[in-house]
């Protein structure tokens, strides 16, 4: 069990869309091949035309050709922060990084070293930032964690818990905190619709679903380590 008086806990979700590297995105469009078996030009420029489009569909997904729109966290019971990106991405990785240095260097020496809590974040929320920071020149103020496992003690990737370490399963956070009896409001959009709500100035919205999903995350985390179960049994503390 975690230490949460000595160590920060940071609860960390991040909304991507596109980034405006127009040069690397038609560099991977001009890689892909239709589907084999094709002999009619008219299917073979479809099939092209398809993959093109799902290049850019998916490009918030990947580091190279994405950049965060939100960074949302909390530390250990806090309140959640939403951090938005207002036009310079590497505006936002300082702001986020230097809220980090400030949560870190409170406490002792343990607190310096932060237990990371996401969903899915070893695969995409930690090395995503991380290498969007390397491409901006931001240097982390804490460890991110980015080439670790999921089940690193300093991060409790809970994607990964709760499909017993099958990546792969289906489900989804929300999901997730409907099988654990965890009842938070549904979103207006789910994470697939972000980069077009963005690109309709739809930014509330979207911090609105950001602090959703760092409060599912939070009493995800919180149901599976029994942690409000210990809590209602520790005896009240005599008062003078």
């Amino acid at each position: 069990m975690i230490d949460t008086d000595t160590q920060r806990v940071i609860f960390l979700d991040i909304e991507t869309i596109p980034n405006d590297n127009e040069a690397l995105a038609q560099h991977f469009e001009s890689k892909v091949e239709p589907r084999g078996g094709l002999t009619d030009p008219v299917k073979i420029e479809k099939s092209l035309n398809e993959k093109r489009a799902a290049i850019r569909n998916k490009a918030g997904l990947s580091w190279m050709l994405g950049q965060p729109c939100a960074i949302a966290f909390a530390v250990n019971d806090s309140e959640v922060h939403v951090l938005l990106n207002e036009g310079n991405e590497r505006q936002l990785l300082e702001q986020f990084m230097g809220a980090m240095a400030s949560v870190c260097q409170m406490g002792g020496a343990q607190a310096r070293i932060p237990h990371w809590v996401g969903f899915d974040l070893a695969r995409f929320d930690l090395p995503y930032l991380y290498y969007r920071c390397v491409v901006n020149g931001v240097q982390p103020s804490v460890s991110l964690r980015h080439m670790e496992r999921p089940w690193s003690k300093d991060i409790s990737d809970l994607r990964y818990r709760l499909n017993g370490g099958e990546p792969h399963i289906a489900g989804k956070l929300p999901e997730h905190c409907l099988a654990m009896g965890i009842d938070i409001a549904d979103d207006d959009i789910d994470g697939s619709q972000v980069a077009e709500a963005w690109a309709n100035g739809e930014h509330e919205l979207i911090r609105q679903h950001a602090i959703r999903d760092i409060e599912r995350t939070r009493a995800l985390w919180r149901r599976i380590n029994f942690i409000d179960a210990i809590e209602q049994r520790q005896p009240l503390r005599e008062t003078a």
